[in-house]
């Protein structure tokens, strides 16, 4: 609280439980932690923004690695009253965050949905993995980019004084804003075909050597959970389960 200002980052909000043993790769260990802080915060951070009344909400929402920190750094949210962003994954989470706010008197929310396609945000993830030692498994990218099935028609039905911004970062291109009707027809549907393309291009930074087995047990936590399983997608993670030890896929969910 008294080094956010008015933003409540997930990413930074971690960096709490490194004096008791996170370092990056254990994310799933402190899943439960993370959301019981993150409830807490965000409620004292309303009550600040409300007592210096500075009833206004920010929320940047999205799939993982959708390109939402890199939009942020593109705008001026310093006069926000308070700047939320997350996934905000899991049934009505974001209209919870939405009424929350109006009951502690906010009536300038606006919500920001970025989009990119899932291979593209696999590919995302792996690169910040890297850098950050956290990465975003299979299992749970597939099934917080079908999170958002719907959401924004959901936001909009609820909502309606809400305003809504969707951006457009499909392929990592420059993010742009489009319309309501064009954001409504994001295809956040997960195919075989889509399931293939994200397994493929793991099974290339495993021949590429880019990832060793602690960081490929992350990725592929959940991956024998996938519902889109054609033949040649069980033969693919077959052939990626085979380049690790048994013991490097817990059942553990995310």
């Amino acid at each position: 609280l008294g080094t956010a200002g008015n933003s409540l980052d997930l990413d930074e909000l971690r960096n709490v439980f490194r004096p008791i043993g996170y370092y990056g790769a254990n994310v799933g260990d402190y899943r439960k932690a993370e959301k019981m802080l993150v409830d807490t915060l965000y409620t004292e951070m309303l009550h600040k923004a409300a007592n210096l009344g500075k009833k206004s909400l920010f929320i940047v929402t999205g799939s993982p690695s959708s390109g939402k920190s890199t939009v942020m750094k593109q705008m001026d949210l310093s006069k926000v009253g308070l700047v939320f962003e997350s996934s905000l994954n899991g049934q009505s989470r974001l209209e919870n965050v939405i009424e929350q706010a109006k009951q502690e008197g906010f009536k300038d929310i606006t919500v920001m949905m970025v989009y990119n396609d899932l291979l593209t945000c696999f590919k995302n993830s792996i690169s910040k993995g890297k850098q950050t030692n956290r990465f975003v498994s299979l299992g749970y990218l597939v099934n917080s980019f079908r999170d958002n099935i719907s959401k924004l028609n959901r936001i909009h039905k609820q909502h309606p004084d809400v305003e809504i911004i969707p951006m457009d970062c499909a392929g990592n291109k420059k993010a742009q804003r489009v319309s309501f009707e064009e954001a409504a027809n994001w295809n956040y549907k997960v195919s075989n075909d889509d399931v293939h393309a994200l397994l493929s291009y793991l099974k290339e930074q495993i021949a590429e050597g880019d990832l060793d087995t602690s960081q490929l047990s992350q990725i592929a936590r959940g991956i024998t959970r996938l519902d889109e399983f054609g033949e040649e997608n069980l033969s693919l993670a077959r052939d990626i389960q085979s380049s690790m030890v048994p013991h490097t896929f817990p059942d553990r969910e995310d």
